[in-house]
């Protein structure tokens, strides 16, 4: 599982290089290819812990997880701090409604709003990527790598 993350998200990390340089339409291709491999990179590492609980579990996202496993009456502090910057808006439901803005772009209008990660909220999607676009990438990168480098710390001790 580890290793799957792992090359999520250095392919996440090269795209990411090209998109902050790229413009235009490539810039775009670029950063949606990136949100992708984020988002894949995320679910991978939700996978991972759920495997380290000895759980065989798919979610996509923290509070889906947090969901099956507390059916299973289990919990995991790691999904519980995921689930809690989920709620509160930060990187990862950042990310997770830009991937879900991006998927929708296809079948959407410009500035049409379309459903999020959350169902409780609406995101507005705008068909032009910016390199800010590239730029929050980057920050979501980073965001998620140094949460995952410090949780799989926090796992090995366990």
């Amino acid at each position: 599982m580890a290793l799957r993350s792992n090359e999520k998200l250095y392919h996440a990390q090269l795209l990411t290089r090209q998109a902050l340089q790229a413009e235009g339409a490539l810039q775009r291709a670029l950063v949606e290819s990136v949100l992708f491999e984020l988002v894949l990179a995320y679910r991978g590492f939700l996978s991972e812990v759920a495997a380290a609980l000895n759980e065989k579990l798919q979610a996509d996202d923290a509070r889906r997880m947090s969901q099956q496993l507390q059916q299973r009456q289990r919990d995991s502090s790691i999904i519980n701090e995921l689930v809690a910057l989920e709620r509160s808006g930060d990187w990862p439901a950042q990310l997770l409604q830009a991937y879900a803005a991006a998927s929708a772009l296809e079948t959407t209008s410009k500035s049409s709003a379309v459903q999020s990660a959350d169902p409780l909220r609406l995101v507005a999607v705008e068909n032009d990527f910016t390199e800010a676009d590239a730029e929050r990438c980057q920050r979501w990168l980073h965001a998620l790598q140094s949460f995952i480098d410090t949780q799989r710390a926090y796992l090995q001790e366990w």
